[in-house]
């Protein structure tokens, strides 16, 4: 018995069955198509929406716009929210399938906010903010993405110049250190972010330079007012002026080996003479009295090297070009004008000897090379109070002490060294470099600090060529922190770090900025700015931008949105750009359910003046609902439909007014 039952079990396919199982899956669908057009989940979408928008505006008041427009408006999941309540509004209509006149108002408010909420999705999509910053006759026809950043890679091959952009969208926060975003091309080239600060201060180090060209820097752990220190100092033509409480440090580079002798060993000089002059020459030292040789050649080999001493200055200051005179008698800045005679060379070559500033010569102003370097003692040139530090040719580093206007010499210094720098204490010598290049990296800013505002993103950048790869720090939009370049073996490369650029299809020129200030100087009253749209197409047109009056233009809309003071006085103007693709199918999906709901309220106040009051006679009806299944109900397994109600239906019972449950609106209908 138990098999027979089961062979007709499987054989059984008459069309009652098959009837079963297609009305099974068509429940499943009306359960499922129900559970999506709910009243509840509509109600619970709108209330988590609500909640979500009035979170966002809190957020955007302490963490400002871009923070909230990366993690809220432009999300993943607030657009899955908009989607789910999509969802919930086809839902809906389609319960309601076939539709009828009297819904024509639900149906207009539902289609509005379809559209409405399609012109949202379209603004998330596919709009524009940028920024176009311009200064007085500059023009632009592209504009800066103030969410997206690119990193451009310039290569010239033979005769153009090949541009390789990698965008990316860093986001309005600090990446954690396990975040990295790796780029390739197609011909192999590989760019990396290996980090990325959304406001960084730079901070300069010194590092080993491989090529051997670089110039000798020290690390010390110098006293100061705020405890020991560890300051980088290398050697510069003028050197950088110590902190408050610091020592005062210099940094020196001898070209020749004799330097370091003269260094360590100065000469005695006479009061008030003129001093004694250095010559260094091949390693070789010669010493000239002035007051002796003063407007004479003096031979100072048998191969024919020369030097002439034509003027002397006491305080010298420039006149012209190779012109000098003294602005008095004090000798407050001595300096000697000389003329140089090389051997092998025709022509003498002119150059300056300062006693104050012996690195400053024509070769180090001019870039003329001259084979002899100068020292120029003077007795009015005291010793400098501080540490001095001199590296030679052979990388060895020595170091005298100035104190009480003569020079302590302390002789040749090595890591782990102190040395006594009276009335300030002890300088330790930490790190020497003897041939070293500047590095700049940079450090977060903390937020919400004024210079966090002001400072712009930076990123630790690696790019990887076929022959080399190189990593270094970049800040954005930076003329000079946001260029780098590298030499490789297709020739030199340019790496720049900015925000992506947004053709506009035209250019915009300013023609003219104005800035209004209210009563008394205090604040802007008002700035405008008048500029000159060129397009192929539509031709010129001159219009002004001040901040209650934006520029429409090429599907474009431009705000005026500030400026920026430069240093030589003018100002730049900063506009901001936006489209809004979403911007009339949002206006029109408004309108949509304000029309939709006053065709609703419309019907109802019909239906109360054609109602009327009615009375308790045989020929009317209650409006009471009668008692059993409503039109629309699941009939349960195995029912067939229900049979239609004996005699005439009441006369004031209209059940195509009732909307069934899951309807945003279903209140009002």
């Amino acid at each position: 018995m138990r098999i027979f039952d089961r062979q007709r079990a499987r054989s059984d396919t008459s069309p009652s069955a098959l009837t079963g199982r297609t009305a099974g899956g068509g429940a499943l669908a009306r359960r499922l198509l129900g559970a999506v057009a709910s009243l509840r989940l509509a109600v619970l979408l709108l209330v988590v929406l609500g909640v979500v928008l009035s979170v966002a505006t809190l957020l955007e008041t302490v963490r400002g716009r871009e923070y909230t427009q990366w993690y809220v408006y432009g999300s993943g999941w607030f657009k899955g929210l908009l989607g789910l309540l999509a969802a919930n509004v086809v839902a809906a209509m389609a319960v309601r399938w076939p539709w009828r006149r009297r819904q024509a108002g639900y149906l207009v408010a539902h289609l509005g906010l379809l559209v409405l909420l399609a012109g949202a999705m379209l603004t998330l999509l596919r709009g524009v903010e940028g920024q176009l910053i311009l200064a007085e006759g500059q023009s632009a026809d592209t504009i800066s993405l103030v969410g997206r950043s690119q990193i451009r890679v310039l290569a010239r091959v033979e005769d153009r110049v090949d541009s390789t952009e990698f965008a990316f969208s860093p986001g309005p926060v600090d990446w954690p250190a396990h975040k990295q975003l790796h780029m390739t091309t197609a011909d192999g080239m590989r760019l990396s972010v290996l980090r990325f600060y959304r406001h960084a201060r730079p901070e300069m180090q010194w590092i080993e330079d491989p090529t051997g060209q670089g110039k000798p820097a020290v690390l010390l752990a110098m006293p100061g007012n705020q405890g020991t220190t560890e300051r980088w100092h290398a050697a510069a033509l003028f050197a950088e002026p110590a902190a408050p409480g610091q020592v005062p440090v210099w940094v020196q580079q001898a070209a020749q080996a004799s330097l370091a002798a003269d260094f360590l060993s100065p000469p005695d000089l006479r009061p008030n003479s003129r001093g004694i002059l250095s010559v260094h020459y091949e390693n070789r030292m010669s010493r000239i009295e002035v007051d002796r040789h003063l407007g004479k050649k003096v031979v100072l080999d048998d191969r024919g090297l020369a030097v002439e001493l034509v003027a002397y200055y006491a305080d010298a200051r420039i006149k012209g070009k190779g012109e000098f005179d003294s602005a008095s008698d004090k000798p407050q800045n001595p300096m000697l004008q000389l003329r140089v005679f090389v051997p092998g060379q025709k022509e003498p070559l002119p150059e300056v000897a300062y006693a104050n500033n012996p690195l400053v010569s024509y070769e180090s102003m001019r870039g003329q090379p001259c084979p002899v370097k100068f020292r120029y003692h003077h007795p009015a040139t005291k010793a400098r109070p501080g540490v001095e530090f001199m590296q030679t040719p052979e990388g060895k580093l020595y170091c005298r002490v100035g104190r009480q206007g003569a020079y302590q010499v302390r002789g040749e210094v090595r890591p782990g060294d102190r040395i006594a720098v009276p009335p300030w204490g002890e300088v330790e010598v930490l790190r020497h470099l003897p041939h070293a290049r500047q590095e700049v990296t940079f450090v977060p800013e903390p937020g919400g600090s004024d210079e966090a505002a002001s400072s712009e993103a930076a990123a630790l950048v690696e790019l990887a060529l076929p022959d080399k790869t190189e990593q270094f720090w970049l800040r954005r939009n930076d003329a000079h922190l946001g260029v780098r370049r590298i030499e490789s073996a297709q020739g030199p490369m340019l790496v720049l770090f900015g925000y992506e650029s947004y053709p506009l299809g035209f250019s915009v020129q300013l023609r003219d900025f104005a800035r209004g200030l209210n009563p008394g100087g205090m604040g802007e009253a008002s700035f405008a700015s008048t500029v000159r749209v060129s397009d192929p197409r539509r031709g010129t047109v001159d219009a002004e931008i001040s901040m209650n009056r934006p520029l429409r233009f090429g599907g474009l809309r431009f705000y005026q949105s500030g400026y920026r003071p430069m240093p030589d006085g003018k100002e730049l103007s900063i506009l901001a750009v936006s489209r809004d693709p979403g911007r009339w199918p949002k206006y029109a999906g408004s309108a949509m359910i304000c029309l939709g709901i006053a065709i609703m309220l419309a019907m109802r106040w019909r239906d109360v003046r054609g109602a009327g009051p009615q009375n308790s006679s045989p020929g009317t009806h209650s409006r009471t609902r009668p008692i059993g299944r409503q039109t629309g109900d699941a009939l349960s397994p195995g029912e067939g439909p229900a049979a239609p109600p004996s005699g005439p239906p009441p006369g004031n019972l209209h059940p195509s007014r009732e909307s069934p449950p899951g309807s945003v609106l279903s209140g009002l209908t």
